[in-house]
């Protein structure tokens, strides 16, 4: 009996929903990428994972394969992968970058005047942004916006960069979710 009590028990205890609950899992598609000063458009086939992280936060993966004229079987093709982790602040009113764990690392924490990229996300209904900035080579600041809209079969992408408060680029493109 006792131990039917606590079976019982154990099956009422569910996990807390968190804004970005609705945003887990994994996706595939194309992209498009317009440098603005060049005019070049690069094609890109991407994907992005998107799962729990620590307490109550979550992480972000995608990885870009930048094709050389419509093709990934040709040299030049390039890949592009990131990783960001991120805990949520303010009572989960936004998220914040946090460090992946590195048992090489020296530093836990980011420093963005030693070249760390300093990152942030918000969620507002269906809309996913990671706003990322960092200080070019130049001594310039760069901010980018990558957004995720979620619909139902997966995400629309859309990202600008901005550098010296100019757009630079700007992507977009589709996703479906994979089971």
């Amino acid at each position: 009996m006792r131990m039917a009590v606590w079976v019982l028990a154990g099956s009422l205890v569910t996990a807390p929903a968190y804004a970005f609950d609705a945003f887990l899992g994994t996706y595939v598609g194309a992209a498009e990428l317009e440098d603005l000063t060049t005019g070049a458009i690069e094609e890109r086939d991407v994907s992005t994972e998107i799962e729990p992280y620590g307490e109550g936060g979550f992480a972000v993966a995608w990885t870009s394969v930048i094709r050389v004229d419509g093709r990934r079987d040709v040299p030049g093709v390039r890949v592009v992968e990131r990783r960001l982790s991120f805990q949520p602040v303010d009572n989960g009113a936004y998220y914040l970058q946090v460090p992946d764990y590195d048992p090489f690392r020296l530093r836990e924490a980011l420093e963005p005047m030693e070249g760390d990229a300093l990152a942030w996300a918000s969620i507002d209904g269906d809309t996913l942004d990671i706003w990322v900035t960092a200080l070019t080579n130049k001594g310039e600041g760069e901010l980018q916006l990558h957004r995720r809209v979620r619909d139902e079969v997966g995400l629309t992408l859309d990202f600008e960069s901005f550098v010296g408060g100019i757009v630079r680029a700007r992507g977009a493109g589709r996703m479906v979710r994979v089971e």
